[in-house]
């Protein structure tokens, strides 16, 4: 939990932020949201489609947010570098 609190403080100021949502009781669900301006919103037109992954622990959801994280930065870097 520590380790992905200090990894989103880090993503705060950049184009992408993890987030990690209980759904139910033994349901979380990891995904991304995309900067624009001061307001956040679920990326659609960056990445395509929302990627979203359900996980049955907290840590495995913030694991699969991290490495959704990831996973923007490399497709938006590619983006740029066209």
């Amino acid at each position: 939990m520590k380790h992905f609190a200090r990894s989103v403080e880090l993503q705060q100021a950049s184009h992408f932020m993890p987030r990690v949502a209980k759904l139910d009781k033994h349901k979380y669900v990891a995904y991304i949201d995309t900067r624009i301006d001061e307001l956040w919103h679920m990326d659609l037109l960056d990445l395509g489609a929302q990627p979203v992954r359900i996980c049955k622990k907290r840590k495995a959801a913030e694991k699969a947010a991290l490495a959704l994280l990831a996973e923007a930065m490399h497709k938006h870097e590619r983006a740029a570098t066209r």
